[in-house]
């Protein structure tokens, strides 16, 4: 009996149904969270954002989803898994980057030199809400956690809100490297 209702209610998303999409959503929100906690091995900031990337990704792709090829929960498991993997990717190459230049300017931070003059500069570029999040993640060092209670506001979204920020912060360096 479920096999034929989720059917029907994958029919109906793919036919932009929100109420049937709402259905899948529910049933299988909850095991697609735990999938993406287990692959974050417990990591739940990473696992609610790659919950919420996965599930958006799933809505804008379900008229590709061929019920022939498999199940959908695990259609849905195939796309975490990705999006967890993008992650760690995404945060594995972060975290080089800073430990390369706080390692390379170590030594320099102390003194005004070029470098720290253009990180002040680009700091002075970014709008008042990047530049605010990065100075409570670098400069006051503040955790993730402690950001989201700054900017009262949940884990994955401070994590978002300081991943933008690096964003916006590393495409204003690049800019100013090539001019």
């Amino acid at each position: 009996m479920q096999d034929e209702l989720e059917k029907t209610a994958i029919k109906s998303a793919q036919n932009g149904n929100p109420e049937a999409w709402a259905k899948l959503f529910e049933w299988h929100f909850e095991a697609t969270y735990l999938y993406c906690l287990r692959l974050c091995q417990g990591r739940q900031d990473m696992a609610e954002e790659s919950t919420q990337e996965t599930l958006m990704t799933a809505t804008r792709r379900i008229k590709r989803f061929k019920p022939q090829s498999g199940a959908f929960r695990m259609w849905l498991f195939g796309i975490a898994r990705n999006r967890v993997m993008k992650l760690q990717t995404s945060e594995r190459r972060r975290k080089g980057r800073e430990h390369q230049y706080f390692t390379e300017n170590h030594d320099k931070s102390s003194s005004k030199s070029p470098e720290t003059l253009s990180v002040h500069e680009i700091l002075a570029k970014l709008p008042l809400k990047h530049r605010y999040i990065l100075e409570c993640k670098y400069l006051k060092r503040l955790t993730v956690k402690e950001i989201a209670i700054e900017l009262n506001t949940g884990i994955a979204a401070a994590e978002s809100a300081l991943r933008r920020a690096r964003e916006k912060f590393a495409s204003l360096h690049k800019d100013q490297r090539t001019a």
